[in-house]
Protein backbone atom coordinates (compact mmCIF):
# COMPACT_ATOMS: atom_id res chain seq x y z
CA UNK A 1 0.00 0.00 0.00
CA UNK A 2 2.83 2.39 0.87
CA UNK A 3 4.43 1.76 -2.55
CA UNK A 4 1.20 2.68 -4.29
CA UNK A 5 0.83 5.86 -2.21
CA UNK A 6 4.48 6.71 -2.82
CA UNK A 7 4.04 6.33 -6.60
CA UNK A 8 0.90 8.48 -6.56
CA UNK A 9 2.74 11.19 -4.64
CA UNK A 10 5.68 11.07 -7.04
CA UNK A 11 3.41 11.25 -10.09
CA UNK A 12 1.32 14.13 -8.78
CA UNK A 13 4.31 16.08 -7.46
CA UNK A 14 6.09 15.59 -10.78
CA UNK A 15 3.14 17.05 -12.64
CA UNK A 16 2.90 20.00 -10.23
CA UNK A 17 6.66 20.66 -10.31
CA UNK A 18 6.60 20.58 -14.11
CA UNK A 19 3.69 23.02 -14.18
CA UNK A 20 4.84 25.49 -11.52
CA UNK A 21 8.43 24.71 -10.58
CA UNK A 22 9.81 23.30 -7.35
CA UNK A 23 9.67 26.46 -5.23
CA UNK A 24 6.03 27.28 -5.98
CA UNK A 25 4.67 23.87 -4.99
CA UNK A 26 4.06 23.11 -1.33
CA UNK A 27 3.35 19.85 0.43
CA UNK A 28 -0.14 21.25 1.02
CA UNK A 29 -0.56 21.59 -2.75
CA UNK A 30 0.52 18.00 -3.30
CA UNK A 31 -1.71 16.71 -0.52
CA UNK A 32 -4.68 18.69 -1.80
CA UNK A 33 -4.19 17.44 -5.38
CA UNK A 34 -4.15 13.87 -4.11
CA UNK A 35 -6.95 14.29 -1.59
CA UNK A 36 -4.70 13.05 1.23
CA UNK A 37 -3.18 14.53 4.35
CA UNK A 38 0.36 15.84 4.69
CA UNK A 39 0.80 13.14 7.32
CA UNK A 40 0.36 10.54 4.58
CA UNK A 41 3.05 12.28 2.54
CA UNK A 42 5.38 12.34 5.54
CA UNK A 43 4.76 8.61 5.93
CA UNK A 44 6.40 8.11 2.54
CA UNK A 45 8.88 11.00 2.33
CA UNK A 46 10.79 13.23 4.71
CA UNK A 47 9.67 16.30 2.82
CA UNK A 48 9.44 18.05 -0.51
CA UNK A 49 13.15 17.60 -1.28
CA UNK A 50 12.77 13.85 -0.77
CA UNK A 51 9.93 13.80 -3.28
CA UNK A 52 12.00 15.79 -5.78
CA UNK A 53 14.92 13.39 -5.23
CA UNK A 54 12.62 10.43 -5.96
CA UNK A 55 11.38 12.09 -9.17
CA UNK A 56 14.93 12.75 -10.33
CA UNK A 57 15.91 9.22 -9.31
CA UNK A 58 13.15 7.72 -11.45
CA UNK A 59 14.18 9.81 -14.44
CA UNK A 60 17.81 8.79 -13.91
CA UNK A 61 16.90 5.09 -13.75
CA UNK A 62 15.04 5.38 -17.05
CA UNK A 63 17.99 7.13 -18.69
CA UNK A 64 20.47 4.58 -17.34
CA UNK A 65 18.28 1.71 -18.57
CA UNK A 66 18.18 3.25 -22.03
CA UNK A 67 21.96 3.82 -21.97
CA UNK A 68 22.55 0.18 -21.01
CA UNK A 69 20.32 -0.90 -23.89
CA UNK A 70 22.27 1.32 -26.30
CA UNK A 71 25.62 0.01 -25.04
CA UNK A 72 24.44 -3.52 -25.82
CA UNK A 73 23.36 -2.75 -29.38
CA UNK A 74 25.43 -3.99 -32.31
CA UNK A 75 26.11 -0.57 -33.83
CA UNK A 76 29.24 1.50 -34.29
CA UNK A 77 30.48 3.59 -31.33
CA UNK A 78 29.48 6.91 -32.91
CA UNK A 79 25.89 5.67 -33.25
CA UNK A 80 26.02 4.68 -29.58
CA UNK A 81 27.17 8.19 -28.63
CA UNK A 82 24.31 9.64 -30.67
CA UNK A 83 21.87 7.22 -29.01
CA UNK A 84 23.05 8.21 -25.53
CA UNK A 85 22.80 11.91 -26.31
CA UNK A 86 19.29 11.39 -27.71
CA UNK A 87 18.22 9.33 -24.67
CA UNK A 88 19.39 12.08 -22.33
CA UNK A 89 17.67 14.70 -24.50
CA UNK A 90 14.40 12.78 -24.47
CA UNK A 91 14.37 12.38 -20.70
CA UNK A 92 15.60 15.90 -20.01
CA UNK A 93 12.92 17.40 -22.25
CA UNK A 94 10.30 15.91 -19.94
CA UNK A 95 11.51 18.10 -17.07
CA UNK A 96 10.51 21.75 -16.88
CA UNK A 97 13.62 24.00 -16.78
CA UNK A 98 11.96 26.04 -14.01
CA UNK A 99 11.88 22.92 -11.82
CA UNK A 100 15.61 22.47 -12.39
CA UNK A 101 16.32 26.16 -11.82
CA UNK A 102 14.49 25.98 -8.51
CA UNK A 103 16.40 22.82 -7.55
CA UNK A 104 19.65 24.59 -8.39
CA UNK A 105 18.73 27.56 -6.18
CA UNK A 106 16.77 26.00 -3.33
CA UNK A 107 17.99 22.40 -3.05
CA UNK A 108 21.74 22.60 -3.71
CA UNK A 109 22.49 19.10 -2.37
CA UNK A 110 19.97 17.62 -4.77
CA UNK A 111 21.43 19.75 -7.59
CA UNK A 112 24.92 18.42 -6.82
CA UNK A 113 23.61 14.84 -6.99
CA UNK A 114 22.00 15.60 -10.34
CA UNK A 115 25.25 17.09 -11.65
CA UNK A 116 27.18 14.01 -10.52
CA UNK A 117 24.75 11.72 -12.33
CA UNK A 118 25.05 13.78 -15.50
CA UNK A 119 28.83 13.65 -15.42
CA UNK A 120 28.84 9.91 -14.71
CA UNK A 121 26.53 9.18 -17.63
CA UNK A 122 28.36 11.37 -20.05
CA UNK A 123 31.84 10.14 -19.12
CA UNK A 124 31.08 6.70 -20.50
CA UNK A 125 31.36 8.34 -23.89
CA UNK A 126 35.14 8.37 -23.42
CA UNK A 127 35.34 4.62 -23.95
CA UNK A 128 33.05 4.86 -26.96
CA UNK A 129 35.31 7.50 -28.48
CA UNK A 130 38.32 5.23 -27.90
CA UNK A 131 36.44 2.41 -29.67
CA UNK A 132 35.62 4.75 -32.55
CA UNK A 133 39.28 5.75 -32.80
CA UNK A 134 40.29 2.10 -33.09
CA UNK A 135 37.85 1.81 -35.99
CA UNK A 136 39.25 5.02 -37.49
CA UNK A 137 35.89 6.80 -37.21
CA UNK A 138 37.24 9.53 -34.94
CA UNK A 139 40.29 11.78 -35.20
CA UNK A 140 43.34 11.17 -33.03
CA UNK A 141 42.33 13.37 -30.14
CA UNK A 142 42.49 12.92 -26.41
CA UNK A 143 39.13 11.21 -25.70
CA UNK A 144 39.05 12.29 -22.05
CA UNK A 145 39.72 15.91 -22.97
CA UNK A 146 37.03 15.83 -25.67
CA UNK A 147 34.50 14.44 -23.20
CA UNK A 148 35.51 16.88 -20.45
CA UNK A 149 35.03 19.78 -22.88
CA UNK A 150 31.71 18.37 -24.02
CA UNK A 151 30.48 17.83 -20.46
CA UNK A 152 31.60 21.32 -19.45
CA UNK A 153 29.69 22.92 -22.31
CA UNK A 154 26.62 20.81 -21.54
CA UNK A 155 26.82 21.70 -17.85
CA UNK A 156 26.87 25.36 -18.75
CA UNK A 157 24.38 25.36 -21.61
CA UNK A 158 21.83 23.15 -19.81
CA UNK A 159 21.83 25.27 -16.68
CA UNK A 160 18.23 26.32 -16.30
CA UNK A 161 19.15 29.99 -15.81
CA UNK A 162 21.15 29.99 -19.07
CA UNK A 163 18.38 28.25 -21.03
CA UNK A 164 15.73 30.60 -19.68
CA UNK A 165 17.90 33.71 -20.23
CA UNK A 166 18.59 32.83 -23.88
CA UNK A 167 15.29 31.13 -24.65
CA UNK A 168 16.92 27.79 -25.46
CA UNK A 169 15.09 24.51 -25.19
CA UNK A 170 16.74 21.31 -24.02
CA UNK A 171 16.27 19.88 -27.50
CA UNK A 172 17.94 22.86 -29.21
CA UNK A 173 20.92 22.81 -26.83
CA UNK A 174 21.53 19.08 -27.08
CA UNK A 175 20.96 18.87 -30.84
CA UNK A 176 23.36 21.76 -31.49
CA UNK A 177 26.01 20.46 -29.11
CA UNK A 178 25.74 16.97 -30.58
CA UNK A 179 26.33 18.30 -34.09
CA UNK A 180 29.25 20.52 -33.05
CA UNK A 181 30.85 17.75 -31.00
CA UNK A 182 30.45 14.97 -33.55
CA UNK A 183 31.46 17.16 -36.50
CA UNK A 184 34.55 18.14 -34.56
CA UNK A 185 35.73 14.61 -33.75
CA UNK A 186 34.71 12.58 -36.80
CA UNK A 187 37.16 11.65 -39.48
CA UNK A 188 36.15 13.26 -42.75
Amino acid sequence: MEDKARQRIIQTASELFNQRGYRSVTLDDIAYSLGISKKTIYGCFEGKEGIAAAIIGEHSKKVMKRIEDIKGEDIDPIEKVIGIINAVKEMRSQINPQFLLDIQKYAPDLWENLESLRIERTMLMESLIRDAQEKRLVKKINPRMAVVFYVSVINYALRPDVMIKHGFTVEEVLDTLREIFLDGIRVR
